[in-house]
Parts: C-alpha cells; structure tokens; sequence
C-alpha cells in the first residue's frame, strides 16, 4: 500500500532514487581497491540489490552500519534475504545489518542466475546450468511426444527458447576453450530430436542440421562481449574488471610467452579472461598476423 511492487516496472526506479540518498554516508568511507590507478569502490548496484564491499571485517561492518543507519533514518528496513561471502583468508563472522544477524561462509551462492564460488571458478555455476538444460530437454521430448505432427524447425524453437537459453546463461565468463560444455549437452538433444545413435558425430549432425557449433556459437557471444565493453568509459566497473585481465595476462603470463597451445587448458587460462582469449587466438594461427596486444586500445 506504501512502496512499489518488486518487480514491477518503476521499482527499479524507485531502487535507484532511495540508493542515492542510502550510499551518500557509505560512500565516505574507505574502498577497496579494485584496479590500478587507485580505481577504488565500495559499492555495487544491481537493479534494486546492493553489494557492498571490505577490505577486512571491520570495514565490512562499518559499511553495513552506514547503509543500515541511513536506511532506519529515510524509514526503509533490510530484509533477512542478506548475505555475505568471504573471500580469500578472511574468517567466518557474525554481522549486524539492518537489525538482523549474518553469519558470513564461504559456500556458492547464486545471483541473478550466475553461480558464484570462493575460488571465482565457474565450474559449479556450468554444472548447474548443465542440470537445468538436461532438465529442459525432459520437457521438450515430453512436449514433442504430445505434439506428434511437431517439425524439426518447431522443436528447434523450443530448444532455442527453453534450452539453449538456459545452458548458456553467463558462458561468456569463461568461452575460451576447444570444445565448451554446452556443445555436448547439445549433442544429446540433437541425438533425441534427430533420433539419431550414439555413434554419429557431433560435426555430422551439425553438418545435417546447417546449425553452427555450439563452442563457436559461444565463441561469437564473447567476442561480442568483448567488443561491448572496450567502447565503455574508463571508468565503467566492466572496463576497469577487464583492465585487470590485461594486467594479470602481462603480468602472470608474460604477455603470453607462458601459455603452451599444446598443452591441456590450465586454471590460470580458465579464470584470467585475456589468457583464455589469447589461448585460443594462438590456437587459431589468429597472432601469426596480427599483434595480440592491439586488441586492448
């Protein structure tokens, strides 16, 4: 009767307008350092979540006490949904925010779809999304079998629109690698649609159906990923996130000099954006023309 339904389309609005008086006292105190050049932040928004963030425990306390002080005084209240993940050497707590008592841990937690580890690993987030698509393909046979005049083009659709679209939910995080996840989860879809055995190949059905590769399909969204955030202001959080790619690429692999194409994918290609990139331009023959490092300006 008093506020704005979540979800609807002025609380984002509403969100943003409240946040603004809320982060005026949090954004006085000490942040993290996020980048070189002293890039520093305290806080994120996200539609009408807010992230804040601690160099240690104290400072984590002290800018939940700032935004829960703020809040009580323009007469909103935190609800219980709050979390808060530890990361590296840091040990498990207890917080006051809102009123309400938070212990922090170190376990995934999903957001907005995205599955978030401790070790910034996407490996959990990619099983989860496996399991959903594998679930997702349950409900296309069952739909199909319903349907027995359906077509190869509808059922297509519908793996598009229920599966694919699942199974790929934040695979731009980590696309660098020769074969992706998605495509053999793909597979098993299109060897069911297809009625098809187990020994025919994925390169053949996808030859048969004129539909490209998933991994390079997944190699494409990148690419454009890519693209969308170089254009951004400097200091725009996913240009200055992917400026510390590059630092960490120059820095941990010598502009590449340490990265064996040869050699299986290792951790450090898997979650430095740049090294996967550059993996894969080196496996492409992409460099042997073109100089890698101008992909940065």
């Amino acid at each position: 009767e008093t506020g704005l339904r979540q979800g609807g389309r002025f609380s984002t609005t509403g969100a943003k307008l409240a946040l603004q008086v809320l982060n005026a006292p949090v954004r006085l105190l000490k942040r993290v350092l996020i980048g070189r050049n002293d890039k520093k932040l305290i806080d994120c928004e996200f539609a009408d979540d807010e992230l804040l963030l601690g160099n240690d425990p104290d400072e984590a306390q002290e800018a939940a006490t700032a935004l829960s002080k703020a809040a009580a005084e323009q007469g909103y209240h935190i609800n219980k949904k709050t979390q808060i993940r530890n990361f590296g050497t840091v040990p498990i707590k207890t917080y006051d925010v809102g009123g309400h008592l938070v212990k922090s841990n170190t376990e995934p937690m999903i957001y907005v779809g995205i599955w978030l580890q401790k070790n910034l690993g996407f490996s959990t987030h990619k099983k989860e999304r496996t399991d959903k698509a594998l679930k997702a393909i349950g409900w296309i046979n069952t739909t199909v079998a319903m349907n027995k005049n359906m077509g190869w083009k509808d059922e297509k659709e519908l793996w598009f629109a229920k599966g694919w679209s699942t199974l790929i939910f934040g695979a731009e995080m980590d696309p660098w690698c020769k074969t992706h996840d998605c495509e053999r989860t793909e597979h098993k879809w299109m060897r069911l649609a297809l009625d098809i055995g187990p020994n025919a190949s994925g390169a053949a059905m996808y030859w048969l159906t004129g539909l490209l590769p998933a991994t390079c399909r997944i190699w494409l969204r990148a690419i454009s990923f890519f693209a969308s955030i170089q254009v951004k202001s400097p200091d725009n959080l996913e240009r200055i996130c992917m400026e510390n790619h590059w630092d960490m690429f120059i820095d941990f692999t010598n502009s590449g000099t340490y990265i064996d194409v040869n050699a299986p994918r290792t951790p450090m290609i898997q979650q430095i954006w740049v090294a996967g990139l550059y993996y894969m331009a080196k496996i492409w023959k992409w460099t042997e023309h073109n100089d890698f490092m101008s992909l940065r300006d």
